[in-house]
């Protein structure tokens, strides 16, 4: 059940491009504001952006480095969209532990396996697939770190 809406929020929060609050005892991720009203709103979550907190600076520093490190051919537009959470999920299938389908969706699975690489930018928080305010910071540090690649 919690896997379930931990999935159901990063989708609603994928669709609106919105940040998370979490309840204390982070056990379920909730929108920031309602943004999914249909299945078509959830079907078209791979087509948007979902910066997870990024700025559009820091994108681009994530882009730049992933274009660099042969992850992917990306568009440096500062916007983490498909083609950037695919060339992000490559990277993280490679080291880190994500064995979900290269699909582009940040989904709880996607999360987790950057939670384990985040370790190295001082995220301390669970590994549970949750972007919350911890992970957003810490993939902050890490697209600060890659500001070289641009």
């Amino acid at each position: 059940m919690r896997k379930k809406i931990a999935s159901l929020a990063a989708i609603a929060i994928m669709a609106g491009g919105l940040g998370l609050t979490t309840a204390g005892t982070s056990q379920a991720a909730v929108p920031t504001r309602a943004s999914v009203t249909s299945t078509t709103a959830a079907a078209s979550v791979a087509a948007t952006s979902y910066n997870l907190g990024l700025t559009t600076n820091q994108g681009k520093y994530m882009q730049c480095w992933l274009n660099q490190a042969g992850w992917g051919s990306l568009v440096v537009d500062g916007q983490l969209g498909n083609a950037s959470w695919k060339a992000i999920q490559r990277l993280l299938a490679h080291s880190w532990g994500y064995t979900g389908a290269i699909d582009g969706v940040a989904g709880p699975n996607t999360i987790e396996a950057l939670q384990r690489l985040l370790i190295w930018w001082d995220y301390n928080g669970r590994i549970d697939g949750i972007a919350g305010p911890a992970t957003e910071l810490a993939f902050s540090r890490l697209a600060n770190s890659r500001a070289s690649f641009c």
